[in-house]
């Protein structure tokens, strides 16, 4: 019996080192045999703990995975091509930088919210893939926003960033950063 015992705590910490060894690298899926392929090795020189679903888009005009990396300090907003699994940048963003990311592909602008720590205002912003760079699109506030957590998406037809906070769908308009509707569900 206490064999058994050894046998199986040695066995779950042989177990839990592979369950939670880190390997960041590209697939591709394979929706007929609902399979994978890796495109490539590990990404090189990434310390990328996990990707909330908040903060990624997909740029379909260059082909490349835009997300900001877990909870290291400081934290980076990676470019990854996907044919090549290739790091296209990663520059210095935080949380604070901005998050629920969403890509216009007809514009190939980066949207995301920015949310003042010091007012706790939200605002829509456009962000810089490459540098990190953010600016707000408007001085004004977007109002009724207290979270969304990844319940976003963008309009490409009528350029709008679509969110749901609360019990509130909230259409802002990209050009002006202002809240043009809402519609409570």
């Amino acid at each position: 019996m206490k064999r058994t015992k050894y046998f199986f705590a040695a066995l779950l910490g042989f177990s839990s080192l592979f369950l939670f060894s880190q390997g960041e690298f590209v697939v591709k899926l394979d929706k007929a045999s609902n399979g994978f392929t890796k495109v490539t090795p590990p990404i090189p020189n990434a310390n990328i703990s996990y990707v909330y679903p908040e903060v990624r888009a997909y740029d379909e005009i260059n082909g490349r995975f835009i997300f900001q990396d877990g909870p290291t300090s400081p934290d980076h907003l990676y470019s990854i091509a996907v044919g090549s699994g290739t790091t296209i940048a990663n520059p210095a963003f935080t949380s604070q930088d901005g998050g629920e990311f969403e890509f216009d592909n007809s514009t190939g602008t980066l949207y995301g919210l920015f949310r003042a720590t010091n007012t706790s205002n939200y605002y829509l912003e456009t962000i810089d893939p490459i540098t990190g760079a953010h600016v707000n699109v408007s001085t004004a506030s977007i109002p009724n926003v207290n979270t969304c957590q990844g319940s976003t998406t963008f309009d490409e037809v009528h350029h709008k960033y679509i969110l749901v906070s609360g019990n509130n769908i909230l259409s802002i308009d990209a050009a002006t950063g202002v809240l043009d509707s809402t519609v409570t569900i």
